[in-house]
């Protein structure tokens, strides 16, 4: 049997398309996990005259995983760096990726400069690249190469967990 993994997906609003365009390409790796049942949730899953603010902090704290879909207007949005970030950034996997691109000299990356955000860096490319720098062939590559690593994590993560399961009971 899979195991559920739930996905709090944190974007800008203004970057809607970009990131529809990068989920579905992600879900389609993430639907075919052979060990994972990968559960995206996003605010466009919140229903019609329901409180959107609770929908989303139930949301996150029901959550095992943070995907952070990290653009300029993710990190100027107020919201997201005074609502979300916090709460997610306490979540024992978080996944920040660049959809597009950061300056990371100039921007405010609102903490999270310490953590190793996701871009592509690939033979041919002169320098890493967000999602949205990069064409179709490559988008494919980006997609595929941050799934392979959010899998590997989550395989790294519950070995812990459980080798620290048995461990305790030997105790």
């Amino acid at each position: 049997m899979k195991r559920r993994i739930k996905v709090f997906v944190s974007y800008a609003r203004s970057n809607k398309t970009g990131k529809q365009q990068f989920m579905a390409m992600l879900s389609d790796y993430a639907g075919a996990d052979a060990r994972f049942e990968f559960e995206f949730w996003q605010d466009s899953q919140i229903s019609i005259g329901s409180d959107w603010n609770e929908s989303i902090h139930t949301a996150m704290a029901h959550c095992d995983v943070g995907l952070l879909l990290l653009s300029p207007a993710f990190l100027q949005s107020q919201y997201i760096t005074e609502k979300e970030l916090p709460v997610l950034v306490q979540k024992p996997l978080l996944f920040p990726v660049a959809l597009a691109p950061i300056d990371f000299k100039r921007h405010d990356l609102k903490g999270l400069q310490a953590k190793q955000i996701f871009r592509l860096d690939a033979k041919g490319l002169e320098q890493p690249r967000a999602f949205s720098e990069l064409k179709s062939k490559r988008r494919q590559e980006f997609v595929m190469r941050l799934y392979e690593a959010m899998h590997d994590q989550l395989v790294e993560q519950l070995s812990d967990i459980k080798s620290s399961a048995t461990k305790k009971n030997k105790d």
